[in-house]
């Protein structure tokens, strides 16, 4: 094993300015999308406020499916904007029915936007990405989906679903860094975008960002970039698509998701047995389960959003060529 020098981390060349769409014409070949793409210089977490500050206002209407605290604090989020949140809470665990959130649809006179998380990594839960982009569409709302987690680990047709927007971070399936992330935008959320009040200067303003970056032919990016995590999510690019189209992907995802099932189960067997406990899932649930720990139990198993351990000598290698 190659002994980690961490001076490496200190001494890393600029990242060029060029570097930075021809990242995200890779993450659109990745997600099987025409649509355009923003980097949020944080962790995905502030990406999914992002989405949920640009996107809500008073009166917005809004299906939020919540499988792990993640969809909670998205639903938080939109209250916060102003917008009316149903939430449809499925069992720990589990991922939602999509008869819960149809039975949940049918009760609305119209809805605005669908939510959902696609993989939960602390459960290993996988939503109907489809069924659920084909209920979205039946009532014309935007479908937003939070995509951290399966990126890499799961085949995303984005444009062929018709997912308006998608949030995503490197530090999962993609074992990419867990400093930055990245939101997809179709044609539709850039629309319902434009036409809400601009609240920038903020880290959470999406049109800020389509502003700085896109509508100035997508340059070095504002701010101070950091240029580890921007080589970091080069090399994990490169290894994903040295692996093959799909090949690689779904073996991560496939032991992923075993060992998601198995944390899953014992994590039900203790707070069956009462060693852990919490408040259940909050909101207005259509179509709801009493739900044990709901926030406790998924930041024990999972702790945040962090990225896979994995040699630090890998970036010297591709520092050195």
């Amino acid at each position: 094993m190659q002994t980690f020098d961490r001076y490496w981390l200190v001494d890393v060349p600029r990242y060029p300015d060029h570097g930075y769409a021809l990242l995200a014409e890779r993450i659109k070949r990745l997600l099987k999308t025409s649509a355009d793409v923003l980097f949020v210089q944080a962790e995905a977490v502030l990406a999914l406020e992002a989405v949920a500050a640009s996107i809500a206002r008073q009166g917005i209407v809004a299906v939020n499916v919540v499988t792990s605290p993640y969809g909670r604090w998205f639903g938080g989020w939109l209250r916060r904007g102003g917008a009316i949140v149903h939430d449809v809470v499925a069992t720990m665990g589990q991922p939602v029915e999509s008869s819960a959130v149809a039975n949940c649809l049918e009760t609305l006179e119209h809805v605005d936007i669908v939510a959902a998380v696609h993989a939960e990594s602390s459960s290993g839960a996988l939503n109907p990405l489809a069924q659920l982009a084909a209920l979205a569409k039946s009532r014309h709302a935007l479908f937003a989906v939070d995509a951290v987690a399966s990126i890499g680990g799961h085949v995303i047709d984005v444009d062929g679903l018709g997912i308006d927007i998608a949030v995503i971070g490197p530090q999962k399936a993609l074992a990419g860094p867990a400093g930055l992330s990245a939101v997809v935008l179709g044609q539709r959320a850039l629309d319902h975008i434009a036409k809400m009040p601009d609240f920038a200067p903020s880290s959470l303003s999406l049109a800020a960002l389509k502003r700085d970056w896109l509508d100035r032919g997508r340059p070095g990016l504002p701010g101070t970039p950091s240029a580890l995590e921007f080589w970091a999510l080069e090399a994990a690019l490169d290894r994903i698509e040295a692996e093959g189209k799909d090949c690689g992907r779904r073996a991560r995802g496939t032991k992923r998701n075993a060992l998601g099932r198995a944390w899953g189960h014992r994590l039900s067997f203790l707070c069956g047995r009462g060693v852990l406990s919490g408040a259940e899932l909050g909101g207005k649930p259509c179509a709801s389960v009493t739900v044990l720990s709901g926030a406790s139990v998924a930041r024990r198993s999972s702790g945040s959003r962090g990225s896979a351990r994995r040699p630090a000598a890998r970036f010297s290698a591709r520092r050195s060529s």
